[in-house]
Formats: structure tokens, C-alpha cells, sequence
């Protein structure tokens, strides 16, 4: 998957309203912070209710003529609650893309309290299915003890944006205990800094890091998966990220490139 930044503007697309874009200004429920859970192996605790929409498109509003309808749906990669706790002020978010006939995806997050665009992008699609890693840029600030929406859309039809496939996420973002930090500075490989992340609720931080291992400890990402629910996904290639330039890519490039893990 590629990006651009070719969105014309913050709210618009080839001069048509998102419809996402007003579900995502809805405030949403305050919640407390997810407790986190002790486990020995690599399980993501439960979760707490947060009142965030559904991880998958709902089966009504599916457009054929953008996604097959024998395949698995535009999925938000989150735990079960679909609130994707964080302690990064640019963190990552990821989302499964079915095989899809759209060639354009829109990424938006709105601070719910006052309705602002905290950021929005405009993507070009490859014609690569898969979890995607979307790298938000440093220009990106999320406070602390606050929650967000996320919205990401395939454009099926440009000029009927009514006709969007679109699924919506929460952000959190958390802090970590000076004890925690101090765990994470002492662990010895990424893997053990992923199993500190899960225990301690921390999805984004741990998803980021042992989607790179998939292929090396199988076991721990299928135990992590099946925990949230997500076992469907465990064979699904990821499509991982890197920062380039302070903006969204997945372009090939010199100094920019994605990695994709089957």
C-alpha cells in the first residue's frame, strides 16, 4: 500500500463530503484506563467496554462492487473493544484490507471533545490485501488520558462517498509506571518488550513490535491473536511501515520502503 498526500483538503474529497466524518465528531464515552492483566505467556488481557464501534464493517453497508462479499470485511486490527491503548503521541494503527477493487483509502482522527481534525491523509492502494501498518508523522501530538477516533475508508466511488467501506477505532493514549519503563529498558530482545507491553494493555506499542517477529515465534502471534479474537488473521501477510519524511508511507524508495511479513 501506498500514500500520497494528494487530499485537496482537510474535509473533502473530490469536492464530496466523508460520511465517516461526522460519526467520528460523535463524543464518545469517558472510560477508566484498561487494567492491566499479569499473564506468563503472550495473551493480550481482556478488555473493558468502551463504547467503540464495531472492529468490522457492518454486513449491511458492504458494497460489493469494492469488496467481494466472500471476503473477510474491512477489519480495525484492535482488541476486542476496539480501543487500541497506546503511550506514543504518533502511534501506529492498523487495519485489515481485504482484496478490494478501490484504488484510494482515507485515513481520519478526530479529537471527539471539540470535533477537531487531529489528521487526515488521502491513500493510494496497491492492490495488496493484508494488515496494513499505517505510521502516523511526528507532527501528530495525542495527549496523554485522552481518547480519539479513527476512521479509515476505501473509497469505493469518488463521486459517492456515500458508498464508502469504512470502520471506526479508538485511541488512547496511556503512561507508562517508572518501574515498567525501567522493565523495557532492561528486556533483551523485542519479544520480551512485546510480552511486557501485553500484560501491561499496551496494544499498539506490542502489535508494533511482534508483527516483525511473525515469521520467527508463529506461536506467540497466533496465542496474542486468538486472545483478541483475531484468529482468522493469524496467516494474513502484514504490511509493516517505516517513518520517512514525517508523513504516511508505503512507498518504495532510497531511504522509504515497506516490509511486508507474510
Amino acid at each position: 500500500m501506498s500514500l500520497c498526500s494528494s487530499r485537496p483538503s482537510s474535509l473533502l474529497f473530490a469536492g464530496f463530503l466523508s460520511p465517516v466524518l461526522a460519526l467520528l465528531t460523535l463524543s464518545s464515552p469517558a472510560g477508566a484506563q484498561l487494567s492491566p492483566s499479569m499473564e506468563v505467556s503472550l495473551k493480550f488481557p481482556k478488555t473493558q467496554d468502551r463504547g467503540a464501534p464495531s472492529r468490522t464493517t457492518a454486513a449491511g453497508s458492504r458494497n460489493d462492487q469494492c469488496v467481494a462479499p466472500e471476503e473477510t470485511p474491512l477489519t480495525a486490527f484492535m482488541p476486542r473493544n476496539n480501543v487500541g491503548t497506546t503511550v506514543s503521541a504518533n502511534p501506529d494503527i492498523f487495519v485489515y484490507v481485504p482484496p478490494t477493487k478501490a484504488q484510494t483509502a482515507e485515513l481520519l482522527i478526530i479529537d471527539p471533545e471539540n470535533e477537531e481534525e487531529i489528521y487526515s491523509e488521502t491513500l493510494t492502494l496497491s492492490n495488496t490485501s493484508g494488515v496494513m501498518q499505517l505510521t502516523l508523522p511526528a507532527t501528530v501530538n495525542l495527549e496523554v488520558g485522552k481518547e480519539y477516533r479513527w476512521a479509515f475508508s476505501l473509497i469505493c466511488d469518488a463521486q459517492r462517498r456515500d458508498s464508502d467501506l469504512y470502520v471506526i477505532g479508538l485511541l488512547y493514549r496511556t503512561s507508562l509506571s517508572p518501574d515498567i519503563e525501567r522493565q523495557l529498558v532492561q528486556a533483551s530482545s523485542s519479544l520480551e518488550k512485546a510480552r511486557i507491553y501485553a500484560n501491561e494493555g499496551i496494544w499498539t506499542e506490542m502489535v508494533s513490535l511482534l508483527a516483525p517477529l511473525k515469521q520467527s515465534h508463529p506461536q506467540e502471534w497466533r496465542e496474542v491473536l486468538q486472545s483478541v479474537q483475531l484468529q482468522q488473521m493469524v496467516q494474513v501477510p502484514v504490511h509493516l511501515s517505516w517513518r520517512c519524511q514525517k508523513t504516511l508511507n508505503f512507498i518504495d524508495g532510497m531511504n522509504c520502503h515497506n516490509v511486508t511479513t507474510p
